[in-house]
Parts: structure tokens; sequence; C-alpha cells
């Protein structure tokens, strides 16, 4: 069981698209059972195997992180509170992109075909 439980902390990843508050509720909840299982994995550790699990796009927080945090004070719950951080920066973002995407022009639009009379001169 405590085997299993690391296996799924080493594979897992953090999505783009899901709130990373859930990979991090799984990860503290495992690592909390292999401790009660008097099998400890190092604070630093732990956090290295969060980092490990960041999507491409998102691979700058390590060094921000690992820059910032000096290695003995280094945890899960920092990794977490950079990464919740990044996600909800991302969001709003990424919502006010979509708000704004449908005014892409301040041209009017015209309302139906116009009318065209023949005109008629005298030559």
């Amino acid at each position: 069981m405590v085997f299993k439980d690391l296996k799924d902390c080493l594979n897992a990843h953090i999505l783009l698209t899901a709130n990373p508050n859930i990979y991090f509720d799984k990860m503290f909840g495992a690592f909390a059972w292999m401790s009660a299982t008097d099998v400890k994995v190092p604070n630093q550790l732990q956090a290295m195997i969060a980092l490990a699990a960041l999507p491409q796009k998102w691979e700058m927080l390590i060094s921000v992180i690992t820059g910032d945090i000096e290695m003995l004070d280094l945890d899960l719950s920092k990794v977490c509170t950079v990464v919740i951080t990044q996600f909800q920066a991302d969001s709003v973002c990424h919502s006010s992109s979509k708000h704004n995407a449908n005014k892409i022009s301040t041209v009017k639009r015209k309302h139906g075909d116009p009318n065209w009379c023949n005109q008629q001169g005298s030559n």
C-alpha cells in the first residue's frame, strides 16, 4: 500500500486545466499516510516530486521556487502556494482574454442590404 502511494505521487502530473488543489490534496494525504506507517519522505524530496509534476508551461516556477527558498526550508506547502498562485493568475488572465475576444473591432456592422434605385439622368 505504501509503495502504491509513492508510485502514485511519482506518476502524477499537474494539469493546466484542473485546479492544482486536487493534486496537492492527494500529495499531502499520501505523504501523511506514508509518515503514519513509518515511511518518512523528507520535506525537500516531497517538494521536488511536486516540482517534477509541473506542466511544461510552468517549469519556470522551478527556478523561482528554488531561487527564493533555501533548500533546508523547501517543503510541499511552499510549492503548493506558488503553484496555486500561478494557476489563479493564469485563470484570471485567460478569462479576461476570453471576455474581450468578441470585441475585435469598433466598426459598426451594416443592417441589411441597401436599396439601390436606378438613376435616370439626362444626356
